[in-house]
């Protein structure tokens, strides 16, 4: 039985690609909301072969409130999501905890949801909401992927570059609810 791995800003599709190549018998799914880079990533799939990839060209929030269904994803990235810096800008963050508890609803119990961001204050953000989402908590240190095999993102790449440090907020689906996580999601979880 193949597993949903779902991207949520696939942007040109590189790291989808990457995952659907190293997973070949699961169903890759790339959601992505500017057209012209869903487009050029469908056609770069095409072109290299990749059947067990898709993308979808809309608003992740309809995405996982509309089109899919309760537990269906194994595996979630979320990869260097657009941080909304601005105070006036923060409502417009993705990983808010009303979105989070959508993404828990569609995912089985005890898939991981893999957020990167070069932006520290966001990835704290991000551990602040997930602890208002009963259904999520961080997934143990010994369940971490092998990032090597994920091969680094463009983004990643330029964050090495400038010297920046690349946080991690990797939660799981809880297989029962739990008590809120309270502060043991506030530290935050770095690698160099």
């Amino acid at each position: 039985m193949s597993r949903l791995l779902l991207e949520i800003g696939s942007r040109h599709g590189g790291f989808i690609e990457t995952l659907a190549r190293r997973n070949p018998t699961d169903e890759c799914l790339g959601v992505e909301y500017r057209g012209i880079w869903v487009r050029d990533a469908r056609e770069k799939a095409k072109r290299r072969g990749i059947p067990n990839i898709r993308y979808l060209c809309l608003d992740a929030r309809m995405v996982v409130a509309h089109l899919l269904g309760a537990q269906e994803a194994s595996e979630v990235y979320v990869l260097f999501p657009d941080p909304w810096p601005k105070k006036r800008h923060r409502r417009r963050r993705l990983l808010q905890a009303s979105f989070l508890s959508q993404l828990a609803r569609v995912m089985k119990p005890g898939a991981a949801l893999f957020v990167l961001t070069d932006v520290a204050a966001y990835a704290d953000f991000v551990r602040e909401e997930a602890a208002r989402v009963p259904e999520l908590r961080p997934l143990p240190q010994d369940r971490w992927p092998d990032e090597a095999l994920w091969g680094p993102t463009r983004r990643e790449r330029v964050t090495h570059l400038l010297e920046g440090k690349v946080e991690r907020v990797f939660l799981e689906r809880c297989t029962q609810h739990h008590e809120p996580l309270g502060k043991s999601m506030s530290s935050p979880r770095q690698r160099p």
